[in-house]
């Protein structure tokens, strides 16, 4: 009688260590469905962040090189009171600027890329006799930056990042003193992997 009671006491033994293995199996499940969960959160933040700052260095790029070109370049001419550019729609205008008119373009395509420790960013347009060309900027850590020209883009790479970017001159706007220029760049991010990135915008004030 003894022992069977004994041979009672193993199986209710078993028994129960078996159902503590499978309530810690469903607890380390959760865990690690958890952890997965905060690793793919914290990655698409990483990304959002890389994007986000690639779109503001080539914003600020945009006006600095914007800002610096003269009065009379076509390029940065706007009729008084009017407007050259769109943030809405690439825009290719004929602007009736000092010493003629010329043909403009108010958007490119930027292609940037990491290779050896620096950045790649690659834009698109036409040049003087209205040949399409690649110019691609090497920014090394440095601080340095090499510019190469090319009738065909570089091959891109697995982290090539592809940007939209206009802008738009206002002459005269409605509550700025009159003589001065706004410019505005718009920058967007062409994402394929469903991760919503607003686009960028900044502006600055010119004679």
């Amino acid at each position: 009688m003894s022992h069977t009671r004994h041979s009672n006491k193993s199986h209710s033994s078993g028994g129960f260590g078996l159902l503590e293995t499978l309530v810690a199996i469903g607890i380390l499940t959760a865990g690690l469905l958890g952890l997965a969960a905060l690793m793919t959160n914290l990655l698409k933040v990483s990304n959002q962040s890389r994007y986000m700052s690639t779109m503001t260095m080539l914003g600020s790029e945009k006006l600095e090189e914007l800002g610096r070109r003269s009065a009379s370049d076509p390029v940065v001419w706007a009729p008084d009171g009017g407007t050259s550019g769109s943030l809405v729609a690439d825009a290719t205008q004929t602007v009736a600027a000092p010493g003629g008119p010329k043909l403009v373009d108010y958007f490119d395509t930027i292609q940037a890329a990491a290779g050896s420790g620096s950045l790649l960013e690659t834009t698109s347009g036409l040049d003087g006799t209205g040949t399409l060309q690649y110019t691609t900027v090497e920014h090394k850590a440095d601080g340095t930056a090499t510019s190469v020209q090319s009738a065909t883009p570089p091959p891109p790479s697995s982290d090539t990042l592809v940007f939209n970017r206009r802008w738009v001159i206002e002459k005269d706007p409605a509550g700025l003193p009159p003589g001065v220029r706004r410019i505005t760049v718009w920058v967007k991010f062409q994402s394929n992997s469903g991760i919503p990135i607003p686009p960028y915008q900044a502006t600055m004030v010119r004679p």
